[in-house]
């Protein structure tokens, strides 16, 4: 019964200095998920606008170049944080400290996708930028 006693400390004490798993909050500002390839493949010089907010939905600035012709930009952010936490309940029991281990980190990708039409309302260029720090 002691060994057993024994063996079940030690598999709690062991089993303490394990890291939680890691937690991953990923949020857009808007939930269609556009993307370069979207951009590439799903967007043809020709398309109406209608097609246009078929596929990308509304955009986020609709404005005009200075021959007076529609522009349409998409500009979507998005963030990506992960975390993990951890303490070595091995050390808090037997030095008498909690020492806690704690990793996040975070970037955020940025696509830009600008779509002029002609007087036809029909896509006449398109253009786009990707960045991600």
């Amino acid at each position: 019964m002691r060994i057993f006693s024994l063996a079940l400390l030690t598999n709690l004490l062991l089993l303490g200095c394990t890291n939680q798993p890691n937690v991953s909050d990923k949020s857009a500002h808007n939930h269609n998920q556009i993307t370069v390839a979207t951009a590439q493949h799903q967007l043809n010089v020709g398309m109406t606008a209608s097609e246009v907010a078929s596929i990308l939905g509304a955009p986020t600035i609709i404005s005009s170049d200075d021959h007076n012709q529609e522009i349409w930009i998409y500009d979507k952010t998005t963030t990506e944080r992960t975390s993990s936490r951890g303490t070595t309940w091995l050390f808090a029991l037997l030095a008498g400290s909690n020492q806690k281990q704690e990793t996040e980190t975070s970037s955020q990708k940025t696509l830009t996708i600008i779509v002029h039409f002609d007087q036809n309302k029909t896509i006449d260029d398109i253009a786009y930028h990707s960045t991600s720090f």
